[in-house]
């Protein structure tokens, strides 16, 4: 499930799923670099989404959380503030 949400102070996106989760322990280290639940596909390096996705919303001063989901999986939780409006000089 994919959900958008518009608040005064910005915007939220939540991300969740069905599947196995992810560990409480293993949550710090998902966003690092070659980090991945999955085998390599054909010899192909994996585990660059996550680290991407933190990297675009640290540079945004935003947040990424990751919990449990209702649904059974994995929940992220994306915020990210409202741009600041800057007023013309007259």
């Amino acid at each position: 499930m994919v959900k958008l949400e518009e608040t005064p102070d910005g915007t939220v996106f939540i991300v969740e799923d069905d599947g196995p989760g992810i560990a409480p322990e293993l949550r710090p280290r998902v966003f690092d670099l070659a980090q991945s639940s999955k085998r390599p596909a054909s010899g192909l390096p994996r585990g660059y989404g996550l680290t991407l996705v933190r990297r675009v919303v640290d540079r945004l001063c935003g947040s990424v959380i990751i919990d449990d989901s209702p649904m059974g999986g994995a929940r992220f939780t994306v915020t990210l503030p409202a741009p600041t409006r800057v007023e013309p000089h007259s």
